[in-house]
C-alpha cells in the first residue's frame, strides 16, 4: 500500500505540471536570472598624457583594471608614474568594456615614443638643418647661427632655438626668448 501512495503522489505532481487547462497556473520552479548587460564605457584618449593623468582619466571613465609596460621593450619598471608618458593604449579610445584591462605602453617623459610598441625609442640628435637646392654661398651657413646675447661665453652653445639659432646664454632663463623659445638644451 505504501508503494501505491508514492505512485499517486508522483502522478499528482506530474499531472499538475502538465495540466492542459488554461485557467490553472503552473509553477515552473525557481526563476533563472538573466545575464546582466556587459559593462561598457567611453575610453578616453590616453596617449600623449603623463601616466598619472592617464590613470586618473581612465578611472574617472569607469576603467579600473590598468596595466602598464615599457613601450621600448626594455622591461623597465614604472616606479614613479609622474616620470612616464603614454605612447600607446589598448583598447583604442571609444566604447570599450569597463571590466577589461586597459594596457598602457609608456616611456620616460624625457624620451620620444617609439614608432611601434616594443621598439627602441628614437635617440635625440643635434640635427643640422637640411640643405635644399643649390649649395649655400660662403656668407650663408646651413648650420644654426649663434644668438647675440652679450655674454661673450665661448664654451659652446647652451641651447638650440626654435628658429634655428643657437643661444650662448649663461642661464636658462631668457635663453631664446626672442627666437620663439628653446628647441633643445645642450647644457
Amino acid at each position: 500500500m505504501g508503494g501505491a501512495v508514492g505512485v499517486l503522489v508522483v502522478v499528482g505532481v506530474i499531472g499538475n505540471a502538465v495540466d492542459p487547462r488554461p485557467d490553472k497556473v503552473v509553477d515552473a520552479g525557481p526563476a533563472v536570472a538573466s545575464p546582466s548587460p556587459t559593462p561598457s564605457g567611453e575610453l578616453p584618449v590616453l596617449t600623449g598624457r603623463m601616466l598619472t593623468d592617464a590613470r586618473l582619466a581612465a578611472r574617472e571613465a569607469g576603467f579600473t583594471r590598468l596595466v602598464t609596460h615599457d613601450a621600448t621593450g626594455a622591461r623597465r619598471g614604472q616606479g614613479s608614474a609622474a616620470d612616464w608618458k603614454v605612447c600607446f593604449q589598448r583598447p583604442v579610445p571609444g566604447q570599450a568594456r569597463t571590466d577589461a584591462a586597459v594596457d598602457l605602453a609608456v616611456v620616460l617623459a624625457t624620451e620620444r615614443c617609439p614608432t611601434a610598441d616594443g621598439r627602441p625609442a628614437p635617440v635625440r640628435t643635434r640635427a643640422t638643418p637640411p640643405v635644399v637646392g643649390t649649395p649655400a654661398a660662403p656668407s650663408q651657413s646651413p648650420t644654426p647661427t649663434p644668438t647675440d646675447d652679450g655674454t661673450g661665453d665661448d664654451s659652446g652653445p647652451t641651447a638650440a632655438c626654435n628658429d634655428g639659432t643657437l643661444s650662448y646664454a649663461v642661464h636658462h632663463q631668457g635663453a631664446c626668448s626672442h627666437h620663439h623659445g628653446v628647441a633643445e638644451w645642450y647644457r
